[in-house]
């Protein structure tokens, strides 16, 4: 009953924070200015939207959020041609997203979700994950790692590494594997990627940044620069850094991957948006792999917000072309 009567509460929010926004959104547009200038309004409204449910949200029950955007999501049923599972690789639980007409089977993409190593799951990031499968003809793994703050770090790592290394042991080359998360994933990902040279283990073929949150302290100025561009509350990351790092320090390379070693590591993309928050972490990430040898490619979607590629397709040409370069990069990676 409880649950009940909390969903039902959380849809009657969810109508009032969108008809509220669009309200606010309209009328900035038609007595000031957009936002952002080159914003069409529904991506503005769409921005406006998620900010103030991400501010709500933040005041209640973790574990009742994460229930209820989980709720929210598909749990069977994907585009035709498509074929989603659940299954456990060394009793991590993971959602498998394949393009049935294209996938290969030498070759697979590991996917880490965002939502700040506090809540998320692969069914939150389940459309972004199918459309990754079918543009690259990958499979692709959909990490549902353990999450803060019943489990801090490095419980998100071992879940990762025990996937990663599962797949190696199933005879899948490290070469043809790519790794890919978006936010605290992308922070996940590096974090992976350094654990995995620390411990003398192959890397893989290539690896993928989406916004990554890669310094767990005060970052750069972006994040005070972008606060009002941005559907990322700076108050998230007050709040879930510390749920993540328990004893650990903020500026501990091993989670704080701008602070990690990075030579050694395989080719990397880094995707940022322009109006996000977290644009100095990947700035300051590809710079310093740059400068430690990595091959590292940095893009920066002019404008976007965080994570703009999960944002609708049909107007946000910006999301379809970011998904599509993600998919197009690691597919040439994996290729070769």
């Amino acid at each position: 009953m409880r649950k009940k009567l909390a969903t039902l509460f959380f849809g009657l929010r969810f109508m009032m924070v969108v008809t509220w926004a669009g309200l606010v959104t309209g009328i900035r547009r038609l007595f000031r200015r957009p936002r952002v200038r080159s914003w069409d309004w529904r991506l503005e409204w769409t921005v406006d939207v998620m900010r103030r449910l991400f501010v709500w949200m933040m005041r209640y029950d973790l574990k009742l959020i994460r229930a209820l955007m989980d709720s929210g999501q598909p749990r069977s049923g994907t585009p035709a041609g498509s074929r989603r599972e659940r299954i456990r690789i060394s009793d991590v639980p993971v959602q498998r997203f394949t393009w049935l007409e294209s996938a290969r089977d030498d070759s697979v993409f590991i996917y880490l979700h965002g939502g700040g190593y506090a809540f998320g799951s692969s069914n939150t990031h389940a459309v972004l994950t199918a459309r990754l499968a079918r543009l690259s003809g990958r499979p692709v793994y959909s990490v549902d790692y353990r999450l803060a703050p019943e489990h801090p770090f490095p419980a998100a790592v071992d879940d990762a590494q025990a996937v990663y290394e599962s797949l190696l042991s199933q005879g899948y080359e490290a070469r043809k594997i790519a790794i890919a998360g978006d936010s605290a994933g992308g922070g996940l990902t590096m974090s992976l990627l350094v654990r995995l040279k620390e411990r003398g283990l192959p890397q893989p073929g290539a690896a993928v940044a989406i916004s990554p949150w890669a310094d767990l302290g005060e970052g750069g100025r972006s994040r005070h620069d972008n606060t009002s561009t941005d559907y990322l509350p700076m108050t998230g990351l007050l709040d879930f850094a510390p749920s993540y790092l328990g004893d650990t320090p903020r500026d501990d390379p091993s989670v704080s991957t701008v602070h990690a070693d990075l030579s050694g590591l395989p080719p990397l993309l880094i995707q940022a948006g322009g109006a996000e928050i977290l644009l100095d972490d990947a700035k300051t990430l590809a710079r310093r792999a740059r400068e430690q040898g990595v091959d590292v490619e940095l893009e920066i979607y002019e404008d976007m917000p965080h994570v703009w590629h999960v944002l609708p397709h049909r107007f946000t040409p910006e999301a379809r072309k970011a998904t599509e370069r993600v998919a197009e990069w690691v597919r040439l990676r994996l290729d070769s």
